[in-house]
């Protein structure tokens, strides 16, 4: 009964948190869960990280979600399954200190690749289990804007104070 109600909780944030007309466009889109807890059994539960780190087109793993997601998890171990080609730095920088500051032994699983942001996410697990078909991408922050000389180089300088450190990779490891 535990896991179901924790399960339907997920699902129900997850859904107010993705609104079906978000972008005011007057679509109507389905909700779509963003952290979906798979089970809890015991004093372990598991959640699944599939898509987009971030709210990206009515889809993807938000930070508010995982954070109102681990709120509820009072257990052992959180197993962390992953599969997502990365997303929003902020919003992965946001999940990747909320599972730090989780109690539990956070035990991440690459069930397919851990890119970009996502890598960062994968490295706050106390353990990483990666099969050998899987990938973790690691690479330097990048914007997809455009602009002028003078908005590119404002650009760039964002870029460089707003990357993800390289020793929060490195310091999991």
């Amino acid at each position: 009964m535990k896991s179901r109600l924790l399960l339907s909780t997920a699902l129900m944030l997850a859904m107010a948190s993705s609104s079906p007309m978000a972008n005011g466009d007057g679509i109507e889109r389905p909700p779509v869960p963003s952290v979906l807890a798979l089970s809890q059994q015991g004093n372990e539960a598991e959640l699944l990280i599939y898509g987009p780190i971030g709210d990206i087109f009515w889809e993807g793993v938000s930070a508010l979600a995982m954070v109102a997601t681990l709120d509820q998890l009072h257990v052992d171990t959180i197993r962390v399954r992953i599969n997502s080609r990365g997303g929003v730095a902020t919003e992965g920088i946001a999940i990747y200190n909320a599972l730090k500051r989780h109690k539990a032994r956070i035990v991440v699983v690459i069930d397919g690749s851990a890119e970009s942001i996502a890598s960062l996410v994968a490295m706050a697990g106390d353990e990483v289990i990666m099969p050998r078909n899987t990938l973790m991408m690691i690479h330097a922050p990048y914007i997809n804007q455009g602009g002028n000389a003078v908005q590119k180089r404002a650009q760039a300088d964002v870029l460089d104070t707003a990357g993800v450190p390289p020793e929060l990779h490195t310091d999991a490891l």
